[in-house]
């Protein structure tokens, strides 16, 4: 602000020695130290300026003069001036006034300029500049910078603490260099002792020796910090394993600056550069958790498949503390292949209830408990998301197993889709697999149809007797190629003459159809129905049962001769015809002979009672057929 008025003093004349002075008059001069010219201060004729009678017993007349001189008389200009009229006022000049006195008949007595005459012109207040800190800033000192555009007489810095803060307010008072106009930068004489992680308001107020009103400067909410950083939470972690170069952490606080460092230590030479630095950059700063987040700067193009990091975070708070300690993870294996699988089944055909085991032979360990999923193609009997066990003689996780049932139904027979749902420490799906689609389900159990040739005897059928040579024949209704089916025979009531385990002689029909040969034995015992038990297993090892197996007791043994009675007497017939005797004329011959009851001998084609007579005279007395 500027300067309403100034007073002066004026030394008077002794009245008593100059008696000319009275009803004179003072006039004060002005002038600007770089102007030959004075101006009159005041206005000329106002009864202040004269030496009245009053004023004798006076050794000293005190004026004043203000700043601007309002004009007398309104719209009319005199020849009075303030003091800031006079020519050339202006910051950084000297003001001098001198009086003249003018006896009451006009002689002037001037006055010499006396060395309080002069005043330095200054109506510009200094101006404070803080630069540091700044508002909102953190700091871990009490350093401050500013600058003063004139010299200041005094100045006090104050940090006054936040409400509830354990600190109280610091003033602290300017002293020597630090009142100077000019750049002032570091820490003053007097420095507080600030408290860690409070937070304060910074005000800065000053005088000068001229009395301008100085503007005081206040910084707002400057933290003060000497708490390092810290890092928590780190992902990836110590011997993890990862496909990708996304990180996780938690920051103590905000930081100015953070960088991720990621260093190869394996496959690399001592002369290689191996390190890849990530400067984080907002939001990555912020004292928060950040999770599995991707760094603005990053670039997986640095990462190699299969080779191994160590993974180091730093940074620097915003009061300019850096971390102290080491933030960092070890031997991070970088990895983007994706794990293979083999299944190996403990049989590739299975049908229904069959124990099927799967193996799942992998091409690396497995995070966590890998999924398995079999579609049957059928409805309601697929397993969905089951849990593969691992196989304790392999510690390394690369083995797995599965055991279950296979299901009833023919609507679950076809090719059975195995899926693994795994994925590797580095979290790659399992994609490859190798035998996926082998597993073939076959639910329609086997069947036979049983048929038989008398070969010795061809017009025989389904029968024969001792010494007759049989051909079975068996026609599947699918392929029996995983072992040759075989026979077991029974005779009359399971006789020594029963046999077990005959292999076929042949098959054709893509192994669908197969030959035995079997001689029948002689003897009444093994008489009657002849039992083939047939042992066959199908691709599934579904095993033929006797519901499936069909003319298995159809054929007859008969080793039993017809039941005849005995022959009547033989009755000659011809010319002269004698009993008892054949003669030259005899003809033919008349028998009576008891049919059995035996129900074949109607229906055998080459059944009924032949006739035979032997000449029991004449050697070798064999019987001959003659009927």
């Amino acid at each position: 602000m500027h300067t309403k008025n100034i007073s002066i003093a004026i030394p008077l004349p002794d009245p008593v020695a100059d008696t000319t002075m009275e009803n004179g008059r003072i006039d004060l001069l002005g002038k600007i130290n770089t102007s030959t010219i004075w101006d009159t201060l005041g206005r000329i004729g106002l009864k202040d300026v004269y030496y009245l009678q009053h004023l004798q017993p006076l050794d000293t007349l005190n004026l004043i003069l203000d700043s601007v001189r309002v004009p007398f008389n309104a719209g009319v200009e005199d020849d009075t001036i303030g003091v800031e009229e006079i020519t050339g006022f202006t910051d950084g000049n000297v003001l001098e006034i001198k009086a003249v006195l003018y006896d009451r008949a006009g002689n002037p007595i001037n006055y010499d300029l006396g060395p309080n005459a002069t005043l330095l012109i200054d109506e510009t207040a200094s101006v404070i500049t803080m630069t540091t800190p700044v508002n909102g800033s953190h700091g871990n000192t009490a350093t401050v910078a500013y600058e003063l555009t004139e010299d200041i007489a005094s100045g006090i810095i104050t940090w006054n603490p936040e409400p509830g803060a354990l600190d109280t307010v610091h003033s602290k008072i300017l002293v020597g260099d630090e009142l100077n106009q000019g750049s002032f930068t570091g820490l003053i004489v007097n420095s507080p002792e600030l408290v860690d992680s409070t937070i304060y308001d910074i005000i800065f107020t000053a005088t000068e020796v001229p009395g301008n009103t100085i503007i005081n400067d206040t910084i707002l909410s400057f933290t003060f910090d000497t708490l390092a950083p810290n890092f928590s939470m780190l992902g990836p972690d110590s011997l993890a394993f990862i496909n990708n170069s996304r990180v996780s952490y938690k920051i103590s606080e905000d930081l100015a600056s953070g960088q991720i460092k990621w260093k190869r230590i394996s496959g690399i030479t001592e002369e290689e550069n191996t390190v890849y630095i990530i400067d984080l950059v907002e939001p990555e700063l912020e004292g928060i958790y950040h999770t599995n987040i991707l760094p603005a700067n990053d670039n997986e193009d640095f990462l190699i498949d299969g080779e191994i990091y160590n993974v180091t975070w730093t940074g620097i708070d915003k009061a300019g503390n850096p971390t102290r300690l080491e933030f960092i993870s070890t031997e991070v294996v970088y990895d983007t292949t994706h794990p293979t699988a083999e299944l190996i089944y403990n049989n590739y055909i299975v049908g229904e209830n069959y124990p099927l085991t799967i193996t799942v032979n992998l091409s690396e360990t497995i995070r966590d408990y890998p999924l398995i999923s079999i579609d049957y193609q059928g409805l309601g009997n697929d397993v969905e998301q089951d849990t593969l066990l691992k196989d304790p003689d392999f510690d390394d996780g690369t083995v797995w197993y599965f055991n279950t049932l296979v299901p009833p139904g023919h609507n679950n027979s076809g090719i059975a889709f195995v899926t693994i749902d795994a994925q590797d420490r580095a979290s790659n799906p399992l994609l490859v697999y190798y035998n996926r689609d082998t597993l073939e389900v076959d639910n329609f159990l086997p069947s036979c149809q049983l048929q038989y040739i008398n070969i010795s005897k061809n017009w025989l059928i389904n029968e024969g007797g001792g010494g007759n040579e049989i051909e079975i024949r068996g026609d599947f209704n699918k392929p029996i190629t995983e072992t040759l089916p075989v026979i077991n025979i029974a005779y009359g009531d399971s006789t020594d003459a029963s046999f077990a385990g005959l292999l076929p002689s042949d098959s054709a029909a893509a192994g669908s159809t197969f030959t035995w040969y079997v001689t029948l034995p002689g003897d009444s015992i093994n008489s009657g129905s002849m039992l083939v038990d047939l042992l066959a297993y199908d691709r599934a090892l579904s095993d033929i049962s006797s519901d499936s197996t069909f003319n298995d007791t159809i054929f007859i043994v008969d080793n039993i001769p017809p039941a005849l009675g005995i022959t009547d007497t033989i009755v000659p017939y011809g010319y002269n015809a004698q009993p008892g005797w054949i003669n030259a004329y005899t003809d033919s011959i008349g028998i009576e002979a008891q049919m059995p009851e035996d129900p074949s001998l109607p229906f055998n084609r080459r059944g009924g009672i032949d006739v035979q007579i032997k000449n029991k005279n004449r050697p070798p007395s064999l019987w001959v057929p003659i009927s």
